[in-house]
């Protein structure tokens, strides 16, 4: 493992897999589907951005109804994804928590496979996109109690999330040569490369040990301890200096409590 990872540090790979999979690259990507559901001609999305979504999600919630999951959006607005006054330039960012992306996933890929135009290369690229998103989903949900993944899942989930971030890619620059590279659209972030460094480390180990949708709110904490780690440190150090303060702590409260 040591020898697979060299250059990046256990604590920079378990945050990789903790703020990229699980909660930023899926929300940027499903709010530009969605973007592409509201705001772009679609077959049988024809009118106002408002019905289209309507339409969009009445085939999601059907799709619930079909395959019932516990936890899922309840509601969607536009404002839940894209900035109404400029909804085309601003940056999208969905709304919501890591679970309810999660299974909003199947829902919007079959709504996408019914209005994607036949044959057109970028709706099938989303559509394509979708799948491998949902694949490494699937292949975590399928060892839940393993340190590492079988070798054929972790090449299998590696092999999914680099054709992931293909499909985004190629999006972007499908909608970018579309309309002069000023639509922020499937744009690529900091965030997908992470996730794929996290991919790589699939083979080592199993994404799930740093994911955390049952402590999502602790989230909010660690971006009050990791800004108190920023003045003066440069991007890695502050990471580095996250990571002593985090150990000193759990140090503490193992003590206190006899562990």
């Amino acid at each position: 493992m040591a020898n697979a990872s060299e250059g990046r540090s256990l604590h920079v790979q378990l945050l990789d897999a903790i703020a990229c999979k699980l909660l930023h690259t899926p929300f940027i990507r499903e709010s530009f589907t969605h973007g592409l559901s509201c705001h772009f001609s679609q077959p049988g999305c024809h009118g106002s951005p408002e019905a289209n979504l309507d339409r969009v999600w009445q085939k999601m919630v059907a799709f619930w109804k079909l395959h019932p999951c516990p936890d899922h959006f309840l509601h969607m607005k536009l404002s839940m994804f894209v900035s109404l006054e400029d909804p085309h330039d601003k940056f999208p960012c969905l709304s919501g928590r890591a679970i309810e992306t999660k299974n909003l996933l199947p829902a919007l890929a079959s709504v996408w496979k019914e209005y994607a135009e036949r044959g057109n290369p970028a709706h099938d690229t989303v559509g394509w996109g979708l799948a491998q998103s949902i694949a490494m989903d699937q292949i975590l949900d399928r060892y839940p109690d393993v340190d590492k993944l079988p070798d054929a899942e972790g090449i299998a989930y590696r092999d999914a999330a680099y054709n992931y971030a293909r499909a985004q890619s190629a999006c972007a620059s499908h909608f970018n040569r579309q309309h002069g590279g000023s639509l922020m659209i499937f744009d690529i972030t900091a965030k997908t490369h992470w996730m794929l460094h996290g991919a790589d480390n699939a083979l080592f180990l199993n994404p799930r040990l740093s994911w955390n949708y049952s402590g999502e709110d602790f989230m909010g904490k660690t971006k009050v301890l990791q800004a108190s780690c920023c003045r003066g440190n440069s991007a890695g150090h502050s990471c580095n200096k996250f990571a002593e303060k985090y150990g000193c702590a759990l140090h503490f409260t193992f003590k206190e409590l006899g562990l």
